[in-house]
């Protein structure tokens, strides 16, 4: 079977549901320990999900791999209150404290003796305690009653993890010069490429090695044990062909398209690439646009900038919107615009911590 790498969406945090009923709808927990990682199995009493709302969710058991803490996160109508009640969403969440921890894994959704598993597999940085990934869409609820559920109302959730470690950091660049530019070329050329992506129907070639040596995402999507190893094509979900091609642009050359044009469809972009640099672990290409966002900020965009920030955990860029926001002259003009209501809206306490930072100033 192959299976596809997912972005890591962020879930909620889960709410109006006790500890104990939490508990109560896992039961039958396994972990099977291996060579490549540990493997974790929850079974799920699904008629006890009935009355539960969006954005309420099914907590596993804390258990142990890799020497970090983890729970799964069930939301059997949706991780979102605007989600369709149709959705089941999936999530991992660390609960250790530790701080930017590359992780791959895979979800999957077994129950019926002869329905084939649904997987999906990972490949998540988590920034600190509490921070996850996972699909707000993993599953429709008319399929898992369907497919999955067996006679006595349950289903289970198999989670594998390998913790990357060490292999994430300091892995070499390909050096500047006529080599790179040499490199640069076969990929714009299309030539000795051996890995092909296919984004929204758009097929997108590229070489392994390169990948793998600025990425260690790549590295261990292209070179390590799961099924993309040994596929010479492979799906990317959730993702632009332009933000995808642009994210690969830069590893071969280190290049980020219009970053003197300061229009609105290159803030978006922009954000979009760094969100696809952080998925990948690009570090260079995430302080690129990091450093693009800041230098460009304005009052129409600050507000969208804050809130694309605090999703993704880019401090950093969250720091800088708010300084800039909270200075009296841009706060005036700041406070009227639709961004400004919109987050107050969205994210109550983002915008009081935004409101903190300005009577601090004030």
């Amino acid at each position: 079977m192959i299976s596809f790498l997912h972005k890591c969406t962020v879930a909620p945090e889960c709410c109006g549901i006790s500890r104990n009923k939490m508990i109560s709808n896992c039961v039958d927990e396994t972990t099977i320990m291996s060579t490549h990682g540990s493997a974790h199995r929850f079974r799920v009493n699904y008629n006890e999900t009935k009355d539960l709302s969006n954005s309420q969710c099914i907590n596993s058991p804390t258990f142990k791999s890799g020497g970090y803490s983890w729970i799964i996160r069930c939301y059997p109508k949706g991780s979102r209150k605007d989600d369709d009640d149709d959705n089941v969403g999936l999530f991992l969440q660390l609960m250790s404290d530790y701080r930017n921890l590359y992780v791959s894994f895979t979800l999957s959704i077994m129950g019926k003796r002869l329905s084939e598993p649904l997987q999906r597999n990972f490949y998540g940085k988590f920034r600190g305690v509490r921070s996850n990934c996972g699909l707000h869409l993993f599953i429709r609820r008319t399929t898992l009653e369907q497919v999955y559920l067996t006679e006595d109302g349950c289903f289970q959730i198999l989670c594998f993890i390998k913790i990357l470690g060490q292999d994430c950091h300091g892995v070499p660049r390909v050096p500047i010069g006529n080599l790179k530019e040499n490199i640069s070329k076969l990929w714009e050329n299309g030539e000795m490429t051996d890995v092909n992506f296919d984004v929204e129907g758009e097929i997108i070639s590229a070489h392994r090695v390169i990948l793998g040596s600025q990425s260690p995402v790549f590295k261990a999507e292209l070179f390590g044990h799961m099924a993309e190893a040994k596929s010479e094509c492979i799906r990317i979900e959730e993702m632009k062909p332009e933000v995808f091609r642009a994210l690969i642009r830069f590893i071969y050359n280190g290049s980020l398209d219009n970053e003197r044009d300061t229009d609105q469809a290159t803030f978006v972009m922009t954000q979009h690439i760094q969100a696809a640099a952080d998925r990948y672990a690009v570090e260079g290409l995430i302080a690129k646009c990091e450093g693009y966002l800041i230098k460009n900020l304005s009052s129409d965009i600050v507000m969208d900038v804050l809130m694309f920030a605090e999703q993704h955990y880019f401090t950093k860029l969250k720091i800088a919107c708010l300084e800039f926001a909270s200075r009296q002259d841009n706060f005036r003009e700041v406070a009227f615009t639709d961004g400004y209501i919109q987050l107050a809206r969205a994210d109550p306490s983002l915008w009081e911590e935004l409101r903190r930072f300005t009577r601090a100033k004030s």
